[in-house]
């Protein structure tokens, strides 16, 4: 996860050639506010673990409804900073294609479901945030497997909104052909597993 910018704060960060849109790991936010905090000579006299708010860094982190402090320690300041910029993840899909999107990265998720007559099924969510199209995970499931693989809509009008199913427990298979032929990274799989719950099916598209 990175961090970008808020409006309030863009002033500070674009004096160090930043903007908007820049991604900022916590490094380059400690090393972006230390500096700024030198430039501006705004260490304290009396206790250099602590530093005085101006008006720009006072305006940005002030909450709503409340005073901003004039002296914070540097921990303290840091924690503000960050808490007020925004939330940026970046994934790069199988096409080798970087995507950044807003707020924190949703993972691919594989999880089992019971359908009538006990019959398991596996399903496949958030695929499409990585740039994998549900049709051709589908396909390819269904010609891994041997078995029939549809997709259809959640209903959630997301980024995301498409659900592969999948006839039978492939979870193994799934994360193999994400992870070997999609590029999706482990930690951006979620198994969940354990009691199968019943599926109602949904509007499938094959």
């Amino acid at each position: 996860m990175y961090l970008s910018p808020s409006v309030g704060l863009l002033p500070v960060f674009s004096a160090y050639g930043f903007g908007k849109d820049s991604l900022l790991s916590d490094s380059d936010i400690r090393q972006v506010i230390t500096q700024y905090v030198r430039d501006n000579e705004l260490v304290s006299e009396r206790d250099r673990g602590s530093v005085l708010l101006n008006d720009m860094l006072s305006k940005a982190l002030r909450n709503k409804g409340e005073l901003a402090p004039t002296l914070v320690r540097w921990d303290e300041l840091m924690r503000s900073v960050k808490s007020k910029m925004l939330q940026r993840h970046q994934i790069t899909t199988s096409t080798g294609i970087s995507v950044v999107r807003k707020g924190n990265v949703q993972p691919v998720t594989i999880s089992t479901a019971m359908r009538t007559g006990n019959k398991t099924v596996t399903l496949i969510d958030n695929a499409e945030l990585y740039g994998i199209e549900a049709k051709d995970l589908a396909e390819r499931m269904q010609h891994i497997m041997a078995s029939s693989a549809s997709v259809q809509n959640k209903g959630t009008k997301g980024k995301a909104d498409r659900q592969v199913l999948v006839q039978g427990n492939a979870v193994k298979a799934v994360t193999e052909l994400l992870r070997e032929h999609y590029h999706v990274p482990q930690h951006a799989i979620t198994i969940q597993q354990g009691k199968a719950k019943k599926s109602g099916g949904g509007k499938g598209k094959r």
